[in-house]
């Protein structure tokens, strides 16, 4: 786990997409990442579902 986690760090500034465990697909740049795995995003894209989308500045994900 801890090579996953540094792994995490060292994508800043890339752009990428995650699935959550509710099916949320969340597409952002990423502004920090730490060994415990949190990430912050900026200029988010998430999708709920096909019907809600929203746009937001920054979201962390744990």
């Amino acid at each position: 786990m801890v090579k996953l986690g540094w792994f995490v760090t060292k994508l800043s500034r890339e752009t990428v997409t995650i699935e959550l465990k509710n099916n949320t697909i969340v597409t952002g740049t990423i502004v920090e990442a730490d060994t415990a795995m949190n990430i912050h995003l900026r200029s988010v894209q998430m999708s709920v579902n096909v019907y809600k989308k929203y746009e937001l500045d920054s979201i962390s994900i744990r």
